[in-house]
């Protein structure tokens, strides 16, 4: 024997809806903050990282996968793994942006 209870309710289905928002709602502002602090990181380094061609700085850029929730800020120079052991830049600029992240990070998910 099999029993089925199913009830239904607008104010139910209004809540449920109303929280699939707030999630979204979430879920952008958790990808905005991850788009700014790559940006921020990439700015960052462009300012400290040492220049002689410009050729690095140049190369430095951000991109994002996982949609949008893993920012990434790299160089494609051969040279630029060099560069950070004797002068860091990619480090600084993201331990620079590290406090600022984990402030926007914790309101975003309030």
């Amino acid at each position: 024997m099999s029993i089925t209870v199913s009830i239904e309710s607008s104010d139910l289905t209004r809540a449920i809806r109303q929280l699939e928002r707030a999630k979204d709602k979430r879920l952008e502002k958790v990808r905005s903050v991850i788009f700014i602090s790559t940006l921020n990181i990439e700015t960052t380094a462009k300012d400290i990282v040492p220049i002689i061609t410009g050729r690095l700085k140049g190369s430095i850029h951000s991109s994002w996968t996982n949609d949008r929730l893993t920012g990434n800020v790299s160089t494609n120079v051969i040279y630029a793994s060099s560069v950070e052991r004797r002068k860091p830049y990619m480090k600084p600029a993201a331990d620079i942006e590290l406090r600022r992240f984990e402030m926007q990070m914790k309101q975003a998910l309030r």
